[in-house]
Protein backbone atom coordinates (compact mmCIF):
# COMPACT_ATOMS: atom_id res chain seq x y z
CA UNK A 1 0.00 0.00 0.00
CA UNK A 2 1.29 3.44 -0.92
CA UNK A 3 1.56 6.10 1.83
CA UNK A 4 -0.14 8.70 -0.37
CA UNK A 5 -3.18 9.07 -2.59
CA UNK A 6 -3.04 9.76 -6.29
CA UNK A 7 -5.32 10.53 -9.18
CA UNK A 8 -4.34 9.98 -12.81
CA UNK A 9 -4.03 13.27 -14.70
CA UNK A 10 -5.93 12.27 -17.81
CA UNK A 11 -7.86 15.45 -18.60
CA UNK A 12 -6.64 18.93 -19.43
CA UNK A 13 -9.15 20.48 -16.99
CA UNK A 14 -7.63 18.50 -14.15
CA UNK A 15 -4.11 19.52 -15.18
CA UNK A 16 -5.10 23.21 -15.02
CA UNK A 17 -6.71 22.70 -11.62
CA UNK A 18 -3.62 20.88 -10.39
CA UNK A 19 -1.20 23.57 -11.61
CA UNK A 20 -3.28 26.27 -9.90
CA UNK A 21 -3.59 24.21 -6.71
CA UNK A 22 0.15 23.58 -6.50
CA UNK A 23 1.03 27.22 -7.08
CA UNK A 24 -1.52 28.49 -4.54
CA UNK A 25 -0.67 25.84 -1.92
CA UNK A 26 1.59 28.17 0.17
CA UNK A 27 -1.43 30.44 0.74
CA UNK A 28 -3.67 27.51 1.60
CA UNK A 29 -1.25 26.38 4.31
CA UNK A 30 -0.56 29.90 5.64
CA UNK A 31 3.08 30.00 4.55
CA UNK A 32 2.72 33.11 2.38
CA UNK A 33 0.10 35.76 1.69
CA UNK A 34 0.98 35.85 -2.00
CA UNK A 35 1.75 32.65 -3.92
CA UNK A 36 4.25 34.45 -6.16
CA UNK A 37 6.42 35.14 -3.09
CA UNK A 38 7.04 31.41 -2.51
CA UNK A 39 10.62 30.84 -3.65
CA UNK A 40 10.12 27.10 -4.19
CA UNK A 41 7.28 27.55 -6.67
CA UNK A 42 7.56 27.10 -10.43
CA UNK A 43 5.06 29.96 -10.88
CA UNK A 44 7.71 32.67 -11.26
CA UNK A 45 9.76 30.48 -13.62
CA UNK A 46 6.65 30.15 -15.79
CA UNK A 47 6.10 33.90 -16.10
CA UNK A 48 9.77 34.91 -16.27
CA UNK A 49 11.98 35.19 -19.32
CA UNK A 50 14.99 33.83 -17.41
CA UNK A 51 16.44 30.46 -18.43
CA UNK A 52 14.71 27.51 -16.72
CA UNK A 53 14.35 23.76 -16.97
CA UNK A 54 10.57 24.24 -16.70
CA UNK A 55 8.75 23.60 -19.97
CA UNK A 56 7.39 27.14 -19.81
CA UNK A 57 5.89 27.34 -23.31
CA UNK A 58 4.12 24.02 -22.90
CA UNK A 59 2.58 25.04 -19.57
CA UNK A 60 1.55 28.49 -20.79
CA UNK A 61 -0.01 26.96 -23.91
CA UNK A 62 -2.62 25.17 -21.76
CA UNK A 63 -3.82 28.59 -20.57
CA UNK A 64 -3.64 30.36 -23.95
CA UNK A 65 -1.12 33.09 -23.09
CA UNK A 66 1.11 34.26 -20.27
CA UNK A 67 -1.48 36.92 -19.39
CA UNK A 68 -4.20 34.25 -19.21
CA UNK A 69 -1.94 32.08 -17.03
CA UNK A 70 -1.42 34.99 -14.61
CA UNK A 71 -5.12 35.92 -14.64
CA UNK A 72 -6.16 32.31 -14.01
CA UNK A 73 -3.96 32.19 -10.90
CA UNK A 74 -5.00 35.62 -9.62
CA UNK A 75 -8.68 34.79 -9.93
CA UNK A 76 -8.17 31.36 -8.35
CA UNK A 77 -10.60 29.91 -10.85
CA UNK A 78 -12.26 26.63 -10.03
CA UNK A 79 -14.27 24.74 -12.55
CA UNK A 80 -17.55 23.12 -11.51
CA UNK A 81 -16.91 19.51 -10.57
CA UNK A 82 -13.27 20.09 -9.64
CA UNK A 83 -13.92 19.06 -6.04
CA UNK A 84 -13.84 15.41 -7.14
CA UNK A 85 -10.08 15.82 -7.61
CA UNK A 86 -9.37 17.00 -4.06
CA UNK A 87 -7.77 14.45 -1.79
CA UNK A 88 -7.76 16.57 1.38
Amino acid sequence: MLPYKRILVDKEDYLLILINYIHRNPIHHGLKDNFSDWKYSSYNACISDKPTKIKREEIISFFGSKDDFIKFHQENKEKPGSEKYYLE
